[in-house]
């Protein structure tokens, strides 16, 4: 695999090409041309049953760029909740283009949303259900001090 920054490859696009290679994939900070992003992929990293990434794919000289961007801090790993870094995705998404940015979009609602909904869901019923066994035993321990008092 060829390691050339976006400058580098761009300047070497010509003989890239006749090399056969025009697919390379960057690193954030190696100048990823997020402005030339047409098109968002769902990523392979996957955790509670969704994907946990995405890539971002720009084109420029007759190269293709890749970049791997992870929506959590990889201290997430082995917690049992999601926990995406809004910042960081929010940044990214606002140094797309119009419609990388719609796409980015429709990859999250389409792809990321419905697990991260259901698992929520799932969570709230839980909490729920503990919240009223604590409130159960709450009201038995008032009504035993209430009969004692009476």
């Amino acid at each position: 695999m060829l390691k050339l920054s976006y400058p580098e490859a761009i300047e070497k696009a010509d003989h890239l090409k006749a090399l056969g290679e025009t697919t390379l994939y960057l690193r954030d900070d190696e100048g990823f041309p997020y402005g030339r992003v047409v098109s968002v992929e769902p990523g392979s990293s996957y955790r509670l049953n969704g994907p946990t990434s995405c890539w971002l794919v720009a084109e420029d000289q007759g190269l293709t760029f890749r970049l791997s961007i992870e929506f959590e801090p990889y201290s997430a790993n082995g917690s049992n909740v999601s926990q995406f870094d809004r910042k960081r995705l929010r940044d990214i998404m606002l140094k797309l283009p119009g419609p990388a940015r719609i796409a980015f979009a429709d990859m999250l609602a389409d792809k990321v949303l419905p697990e991260i909904a259901k698992r929520t869901a799932d969570l709230r019923k839980s909490l729920n259900t503990q919240a009223d066994t604590e409130e159960c035993v709450r009201s038995l321990i008032r009504a035993a001090a209430e009969k004692e008092a009476a």
